[in-house]
């Protein structure tokens, strides 16, 4: 995606880490459902749990490892304006919250009672769809060229104001071309 332009892909491969958001959005989704199916499951079943150490102490290692990906692939995707890897922080995150859940659940499920299990699963998986939902919106709007926001919009407007060869302009335009913001306006000099 870090190719640069060329005849058959005049903006660049850019957009091709979108795609790679979008897809990585609708994983999480798929990741929701089968969270709901297994909730509903053990609500069906409701089988007590039974203790085990090891697994308490890896959902505990899981969530600060997930802590530790997420801030990594975040810093990454904005030092390198990636989206995909932006995406993978945002599941990251996700995870987290995720971890925590299972581990109140589970904890929950062999101290208190079953109903632990699958509930926290359901708050779980509303969580993974949030995260989903916003992951494919955010992809679909670059993949489709939304509007940029008004402030980078403005941004462009007081550079060019504030050049002192130009003495105006028309036609100002904002654009998401994959996770880029093309610009395109009439200058006058």
């Amino acid at each position: 995606s870090q190719r640069p332009a060329d005849e058959s892909h005049p903006h660049g491969h850019r957009r091709f880490e979108s795609m790679i958001g979008l897809a990585i959005g609708f994983v999480i989704i798929a990741t929701g459902v089968y969270i709901l199916i297994e909730c509903r499951r053990r609500w069906v079943d409701h089988a007590p749990l039974n203790l085990n150490g090891w697994a308490l102490a890896g959902l505990a290692l899981l969530m600060f490892s997930k802590l530790w990906i997420s801030s990594m692939c975040q810093s990454a995707g904005e030092k390198y304006r990636s989206p995909s890897l932006r995406a993978v922080g945002k599941d990251q995150q996700m995870d987290i919250f995720a971890t925590l859940s299972a581990l109140i659940g589970y904890g929950g499920g062999v101290w208190w009672s079953w109903v632990f299990d699958p509930i926290f699963g359901g708050i779980i998986s509303l969580w993974v769809f949030k995260v989903g939902g916003e992951t494919i919106h955010d992809h679909v709007n670059q993949l489709t060229g939304k509007s940029a926001p008004p402030e980078i919009t403005a941004a462009v407007a007081r550079a060019v104001d504030e050049c002192p060869v130009l003495f105006g302009m028309n036609d100002l335009r904002t654009h998401y071309v994959g996770p880029d913001v093309q610009v395109s306006l009439n200058v006058y000099a």
